[in-house]
């Protein structure tokens, strides 16, 4: 089963880009100073090299945004880099 989970993350990374964080602790730490209460997903600046987006051809873009999942109750689902800011 571990094998199908790898290949289809695999599979979908060259369809899409996907935002990687440089480094977990520190972006961990940065968006502990985000809390949300909101209908949507935001985008908020992130520091310089704190993350990037790998896009399907191979190329790595430096990223100077996250976009914010927020669950409605102050805390977010998830967080990632990205590479344009959503009109929040």
């Amino acid at each position: 089963m571990t094998d199908l989970l790898n290949l289809k993350s695999q599979l979908i990374s060259w369809l899409f880009s996907f935002g990687k964080w440089q480094d977990n602790k520190k972006a961990a730490d940065f968006l502990k100073g985000y809390s949300l209460v909101s209908d949507g997903p935001v985008s908020v600046p992130i520091p310089a090299g704190l993350g990037r987006v790998i896009r399907p051809d191979g190329t790595v873009v430096n990223v100077n945004f996250a976009r914010i999942v927020p669950n409605g109750d102050g805390t977010f689902k998830t967080a990632y880099p990205v590479i344009g800011k959503l009109r929040n």
